[in-house]
């Protein structure tokens, strides 16, 4: 029999914690971004979940093992525990990932002959390891050390509306890359401390030739906010699991679990906007919606992915805390639309009437 602890032990070895504080260059900067952290309380998980999923045990393993899928996974399991704790009180039965018609779906719900599947879609994966994020970062790290270094010991404020990175002729190589912008910081960087240490930056901000503004502060970074420019990513997500799963809903009902956490949330429009426009496309026109500029092409994408959608029995939000598998909140929206006849399991339904308040303000 598989020791649950054995397999922590396995996994945290093959996917140590990164530490922010051992970031030198570019390189350095880009993987710590690139690939999230596994939070520590995956090892509650797997000891609460383990009756459901040591079958599986092997796979898991696998996935949190690998720093880029560990959070995809990790998210499956948080929303197979608030699953789990339901099915528990309720006399239900939870299974994960069995083998359906060639298909494994992420967890399936047994109320006696009735079924019910949800399939996990995660938008956490980092996307804040574009070169820009990773020159920004690994510049305020530089310039925290060097100010620290020389005596000055209180946070630096950054504004990065306006800042902007080099742009490098032919075809250079990842190495290549990753050393010019590894200068660039650098660069950066010492103009900043240097700056500083000539008392600038202490009343208002200053410019950097990089764009950058910064001023000894409360270490507080902004930015122009960028709110709703992945909810295009979100829907067409939710679609591919309606398309992936089309032949499938035909026996049984299908629901799509949206995962990510704050940080993620803050980069789409809300659950209840995103429903909205995935189940009324036409309301793109609204002014919420300005940051969608390409409306017609969001109807139209709808339009022509209209099979895929109603196939779903409607999609569930989850708001992962990463901080704690205990607080996860959810929202569920029935689809309208939908073409199938299937009735949700009457145990279940409990679940989805028990959305949480907290994540709709």
């Amino acid at each position: 029999m598989t020791n649950v602890d054995k397999v922590i032990e396995q996994i945290r070895n093959a996917n140590p914690r990164r530490e922010r504080s051992s970031i030198t260059d570019f390189k350095g900067m880009h993987e710590f971004l690139k690939f999230v952290d596994l939070p520590d309380n995956f090892a509650d998980l797997l000891r609460h979940l383990w009756p459901v999923i040591q079958c599986k045990s092997k796979e898991i393993q696998g996935r949190l093992s690998k720093p880029e899928q560990s959070i995809e996974a990790y998210h499956e399991l948080i929303i197979g525990y608030s699953l789990f704790e339901h099915c528990r009180n309720n006399f239900l039965t939870l299974e994960y990932s069995p083998k359906i018609q060639n298909q494994t779906p992420d967890w399936v719900v047994y109320d006696g002959k009735q079924k019910l599947i949800i399939e996990v879609v995660t938008t956490n994966k980092s996307k804040s390891h574009s070169a820009l994020e990773s020159c920004l970062d690994l510049i305020k790290i530089l310039v925290e050390r060097g100010v620290k270094s020389k005596g000055i010991d209180k946070p630096v404020s950054y504004n990065a509306s306006r800042f902007t990175i080099p742009v490098f002729s032919g075809n250079p190589s990842r190495i290549e890359l990753d050393n010019g912008y590894n200068e660039f910081c650098k660069e950066v960087s010492y103009r900043i401390i240097s700056k500083l240490m000539s008392g600038f930056g202490r009343d208002d901000y200053e410019t950097d030739d990089s764009g950058i503004e910064y001023k000894i502060g409360l270490g507080i970074p902004s930015r122009i906010t960028t709110r709703g420019y992945e909810t295009c990513r979100v829907i067409n997500s939710i679609l591919d699991k309606g398309k992936k799963y089309s032949d499938l809903s035909k026996e049984i009902p299908v629901i799509v679990a949206v995962a990510n956490s704050h940080q993620n949330r803050s980069k789409a429009y809300s659950p209840s906007e995103i429903a909205k426009l995935l189940y009324y496309p036409d309301t793109v026109y609204e002014p919420q919606f300005s940051r969608i500029t390409d409306k017609e092409k969001h109807i139209k994408n709808i339009q022509d992915r209209i099979e895929d959608l109603n196939v779903l029995e409607g999609i569930l939000f989850y708001d992962i805390n990463v901080s704690s598998i205990y607080t996860t909140c959810y929202e569920y929206y029935p689809n309208p639309h939908k073409t199938t006849k299937w009735e949700i399991p009457e145990r279940f339904k409990a679940y989805m009437d028990g959305s949480s308040n907290e994540c709709k303000q």
